[in-house]
């Protein structure tokens, strides 16, 4: 499944009906920078918001 947010499309893996579905961050980093989504992928990562969340997204029950 895709979706398209402003003009850009992003996939969407996974089980939408039982809400286990993953949207793809690369997708989502290609809209602020299409040729080095990588770079903006990696900013992310190195915030420790970011990092502080991971965890917990992992721990909210479904």
């Amino acid at each position: 499944m895709k979706i398209d947010a402003n003009g850009t499309e992003i996939r969407v893996m996974g089980d939408v009906v039982n809400e286990e579905a993953y949207i793809s961050l690369t997708d989502i980093a290609k809209y602020k920078n299409p040729d080095n989504a990588f770079i903006v992928v990696a900013n992310w990562m190195r915030n420790h918001s970011t990092i502080s969340f991971l965890p917990f997204r992992n721990c909210v029950p479904r």
